[in-house]
């Protein structure tokens, strides 16, 4: 039968080829289902090698491997404690141990210094590995020892306080109006360096001293450069510490 192509009415030759539009349809579901599943079958690489990486230090592979038997372990045996990233060091002393580790190269080769100090961790700072002289941008080389703060800080759940100090030379530019002024900014540039970095905001404190807490002699240059610096003390959260889970945002 021809089709007549002056009326609406469909011939029985255009029924016929109608189930078309239909099975393009089906297929072109099929497709974008397949295409679904195999985005999602895709394995993120990084994250895999994080996961395997925690389990075999939590169950201890080698050591496992070591036990006579039959793959049992022995009654008087304890799995070994994994280091994740939830375990927070809540000592100084331990913190210590941990800041010769990671910032070992600092303290040998370019004048970091760790000093415990009672229940306190002390790390200060010269003023050369993060600035230039009389400014408190941060320098595009103080980015590795910034990453090897962050990576020290984020094992502690304790308190940071990121301080500022300047030597005995009054400083008076457009931007820096007094020491207290340099001071104040330098020691913020660093905290919302680490901030950025990952640490946390709640555990962060700044403060900006000037010229009133020297470690040197402000009469020679050795003294001023050892007074140019910024500490970072770290200790256990004092009891009456404000915590923001204290407060309301509700009107009384």
């Amino acid at each position: 039968m021809r089709k007549n192509y002056f009326s609406n009415n469909p011939t029985p030759d255009d029924n016929k080829s109608r189930y078309l539009v239909t099975y393009s349809d089906l297929i072109t579901l099929l497709l974008g289902l397949f295409v679904i599943l195999y985005a999602s079958a895709q394995v993120d690489e990084g994250k895999y090698r994080a996961m395997s990486a925690a389990f075999a230090q939590v169950f201890n592979a080698q050591d496992s491997a070591k036990t006579s038997g039959k793959g049992i372990l022995p009654g008087n045996r304890k799995l070994p404690i994994g280091n994740f990233a939830g375990d927070k060091i809540h000592s100084a002393k331990s913190l210590e141990e941990q800041a010769e580790s990671i910032l070992g190269s600092f303290i040998r080769e370019k004048g970091l210094k760790v000093t415990l100090t009672g229940s306190s961790l002390v790390l200060i700072l010269p003023e050369m590995l993060l600035f230039k002289s009389g400014d408190a941008e941060l320098s595009a080389g103080s980015n590795e020892l910034l990453d090897s703060l962050t990576s020290l800080l984020s094992k502690a759940k304790m308190l940071i306080n990121v301080d500022g100090h300047t030597d005995s030379t009054p400083i008076h530019t457009f931007r820096y109006q007094s020491n207290w002024h340099l001071s104040t900014s330098r020691a913020i540039n660093v905290a919302y360096s680490l901030i950025s970095r990952g640490i946390a905001e709640s555990d962060v404190v700044v403060r900006g001293f000037g010229a009133q807490r020297p470690i040197g002699d402000n009469s020679t240059a050795e003294g001023k450069q050892r007074n140019r610096r910024v500490e970072i003390t770290i200790s256990e959260f004092p009891t009456d510490a404000p915590s923001t889970a204290g407060y309301s945002t509700k009107k009384q």
